[in-house]
């Protein structure tokens, strides 16, 4: 029995997350033709073997349960509906596009790293030996797929959210002049990819969203925004903690303090840092309304926690 071995270019997730950062790259960058958006729209649009196959993928990356046994069911409805899209079709589809994306940027295309790349390998490889059945695969290899599936979809559960236009517009004035299809396209990536764990933006969450597009196409910039802005989050963070009262957000705080530290010492910036950054702001937040409930004048050292906290 052998191994079930990645293919990078046979998985369309992947495909969709890497041509998702070459439309943010072209967009920030003015780019006259946006080859990546014109391969998307081409080959992702309803009603293709490639779009439904990356619905499926998206169920898997997106959907969150605290429930390992909904994890599983939710794995076997996936693998249901894998096996009831045409294989003939979606390997001729597949077939195009690679050809499309190997003309217009190249193998270098599929260098770029994308943070959730262990699911979508994973997503792969059961995706593989499900439709592929004359295969005599590892079942090791099976159940480590699976359970790599399993662990990143029942981690808890965010506040589910609906972000207003107006919070998109603030957040990406940065695309105001683009054109209205490239501006569609990315406002609806972006919500999906960032804001859907949110009830609302705050200022600073805002600016940290700008500053990782900007990073996308010029990563030393994110590198020294992120070494600028992790001290005096961490700063906060270790004043206020002392005045918590014990419950699930004190404990929080030491296990994001951890995460935050890697930052600063980081020598690229990777998405999970962004993230652990936006879940810092969302814990001050949180922070602040408990101590405002508790005593509205309270202050650290010369520090107001009001102004701690703009």
């Amino acid at each position: 029995m052998k191994e079930i071995k990645h293919q990078k270019w046979c998985n369309t997730g992947l495909i969709y997350e890497l041509l998702f950062k070459q439309i943010t790259h072209d967009v920030l960058n003015n780019t006259p033709v946006s080859y990546a958006i014109g391969i998307t729209k081409r080959f992702f649009s309803a009603g293709t073997a490639i779009n439904e196959e990356w619905k499926l993928y998206n169920i898997l990356t997106t959907h969150r349960t605290t429930s390992e046994n909904h994890a599983n069911a939710m794995i076997d409805e996936v693998l249901k509906a894998r096996l009831k899209i045409s294989e003939n079709v979606l390997v001729k589809e597949r077939h195009n596009l690679i050809n499309e994306i190997s003309k217009r940027f190249g193998k270098e295309f599929f260098d770029t790293k994308i943070s959730n790349y262990k699911v979508l390998a994973s997503i792969y490889k059961l995706f593989e030996a499900e439709t592929n059945k004359k295969e005599k695969y590892s079942p090791n290899s099976i159940i480590q797929s699976r359970y790599s599936i399993i662990e990143s979809i029942s981690c808890p559960i965010q506040k589910s959210v609906t972000v207003e236009h107006t919070d998109m517009k603030d957040t990406l004035e940065i695309y105001r002049k683009q054109d209205k299809g490239i501006k569609k396209l990315t406002y609806k990536i972006l919500e999906s990819k960032f804001l859907e764990q949110y009830v609302s933006l705050s200022a600073s969450q805002k600016n940290l969203l700008k500053n990782y597009i900007i990073g996308l196409s010029k990563p030393t910039h994110l590198k020294e925004y992120m070494q600028q802005v992790v001290p005096n989050i961490l700063l906060v963070i270790e004043r206020l903690e002392s005045h918590l009262p014990s419950g699930v957000i004190k404990i929080k705080a030491p296990e994001l303090r951890k995460r935050l530290n890697t930052i600063i010492e980081a020598r690229v910036i990777k998405d999970e840092h962004v993230q652990a950054v936006m879940l810092a702001y969302e814990l001050i937040r949180e922070i602040k309304q408990v101590l405002k409930r508790q005593n509205p004048s309270l202050a650290v050292g010369r520090i107001s926690i009001a102004k701690l906290l703009k």
